[in-house]
């Protein structure tokens, strides 16, 4: 049992659960528009994993990671750095793949993570994207759900129209609420500097914002999926609405980062057993 959980906490602590999950909502977005998205998912989660290590790494340096998380990355750096470095080889391999109107794609967003992570890191004199007050929600919400929605869509060369451009909206308000029960969950733990969600609405009026948000998501879907991906995707607007709810209550630690992050793969084990 205690094996068990070293290889869960490993799990969920060095970032794969997050990687499948951005994995599952590319792989979402090649359901719906019947489209192979093996490899534009496989290079997202690579990047992910390596981009979500990093800013742990930078955090770990500056002493800002919370303490029992701090202890764990203290002990699994030498085995994390092993990983990072295998992803970094697969990523750099798989790009040269690309063709050049899909890395151009990529570029925004490649300099969007760099400025997020690199200032903090060098200490050098430029702003660092981490200390704009109320801008990681939008850049985590902005990044994740163009790159889950569009670039596999840029990929396969699927033409860009209006039914395109809502369905990157839905994937971004979708990733903006379920970045809130983490919010939610630090706001005892960030700095008032952040000005996070939660410290600006309060908790109960992040949790109704987020509630609207997702009926704002239905509508979207209501006008761009057919009737079995309408009823595949209140799957996970159900969970997410409970999921909201219950973290004003200060659930445990794992409820944010494993509960709340497993709704992409749930999502998409629903489209796979429903097809």
């Amino acid at each position: 049992m205690n094996c068990l959980k070293v290889i869960f906490r490993f799990y969920v602590y060095a970032n794969f659960h997050v990687a499948i999950a951005i994995w599952c909502l590319v792989s979402i977005t090649g359901e719906i528009y019947g489209i192979d998205t093996f490899y534009p998912a496989l290079i997202l989660s690579l990047a992910t994993f390596v981009s979500y290590n990093g800013i742990r790494y930078v955090k770990f340096m500056n002493k800002a990671l919370q303490l029992d998380l701090a202890r764990w990355f203290s002990h699994h750096k030498t085995i994390l750095l092993c990983f990072n470095l295998i992803a970094c080889v697969l990523l750099l391999y798989l790009l040269r793949y690309l063709s050049l109107p899909t890395l151009f794609f990529l570029v925004p967003f490649t300099v969007l993570t760099t400025l997020y992570i690199i200032p903090s890191s060098l200490r050098i004199n430029l702003p660092s994207l981490r200390s704009v007050p109320s801008l990681k929600i939008f850049c985590i919400s902005i990044s994740w759900g163009l790159l889950v929605s569009l670039f596999p869509l840029v990929s396969a060369s699927v033409p860009l129209g209006f039914k395109e451009v809502l369905f990157g909206l839905h994937q971004i308000l979708f990733v903006f609420v379920l970045c809130l029960p983490f919010d939610i969950r630090d706001i005892d733990f960030d700095s008032r500097d952040l000005k996070t969600i939660p410290q600006l609405l309060g908790v109960h009026f992040t949790i109704y914002a987020g509630l609207i948000i997702l009926l704002c998501i239905f509508l979207i879907e209501w006008m761009i999926f057919n009737t079995h991906q309408l009823l595949v995707s209140m799957v996970p607007i159900t969970i997410l609405s409970l999921l909201l709810f219950l973290a004003k209550c200060k659930p445990s630690h794992y409820f944010a980062s494993f509960w709340v992050e497993a709704i992409p793969i749930f999502w998409f084990l629903t489209f796979v057993f429903l097809s």
